[in-house]
């Protein structure tokens, strides 16, 4: 794979595949702490899973509009994993002091979920700037490929960490996750498209145009 041999895409898909990973950590984990620590039951469990996508309902449109018109998306997908790091290593912090609620549970999902939708509409803009468009069909095939592996991959490491070191503390797997992530994307230099101009429609109408047409 020719892409891997240039830095700057590498340590993009290195970042990638490590929040991958972590994602699948946290999508066992979690619950777990949830049903295990909490003694949580199916309706509390539903709303643990709104929680975490209903950021997705509420904010993609809105938050897509505000990355059209930020400069460095990179920045952004940075930031957004140094806060889930600190907001998923509140839950073991949280545990170790006895004071864990299923309120935390639902915030922390909440808003990982909520800066999940920002890193997730920034990482095109950035594959784009790293890929010509000759090489988006292979880099996309190692995206998806590690992609892929986290779906096989993260479930088990979750499962051994969970028995290991209990469902809490496994979630700093996640947080790890989302620091090393953070630690590629700050080596990608990669010069991305301009954002737009100030002569372009406001916050308001563009949103309102993208909810006509869905």
């Amino acid at each position: 794979m020719t892409l891997l041999r240039e830095r700057g895409f590498r340590n993009f898909w290195l970042a990638t595949s490590v929040s991958l990973l972590g994602d699948q950590i946290a999508l066992l984990a979690l619950p777990l702490v949830a049903v295990l620590v909490l003694d949580a039951g199916a309706g509390q469990m539903g709303l643990l899973t709104a929680a975490a996508l209903l950021p997705h309902l509420l904010f993609s449109l809105p938050a897509g509009v505000w990355l059209d018109r930020v400069a460095s998306r990179r920045r952004v997908m940075i930031a957004s994993d140094l806060a889930r790091a600190a907001l998923v290593g509140t839950i073991p912090l949280a545990y170790a002091l006895d004071v864990l609620t299923l309120a935390q549970l639902y915030a922390v999902a909440f808003l990982a979920g909520s800066l999940a939708v920002l890193f997730d509409l920034s990482y095109p803009t950035l594959f784009v700037s790293l890929a010509t468009r000759d090489r988006y069909i292979e880099g996309n095939s190692l995206v998806h490929g590690s992609r892929s592996f986290s779906f096989v991959a993260g479930p088990s490491l979750s499962g051994l960490l969970v028995a290991a070191f209990s469902a809490p503390f496994a979630l700093l797997g996640d947080a790890v996750s989302f620091l090393v992530s953070a630690l590629f994307l700050g080596r990608v230099h990669a010069e991305e498209p301009p954002i737009e101009h100030e002569d372009e429609p406001g916050l308001r109408a563009r949103v309102s145009t993208g909810l006509r047409f869905i």
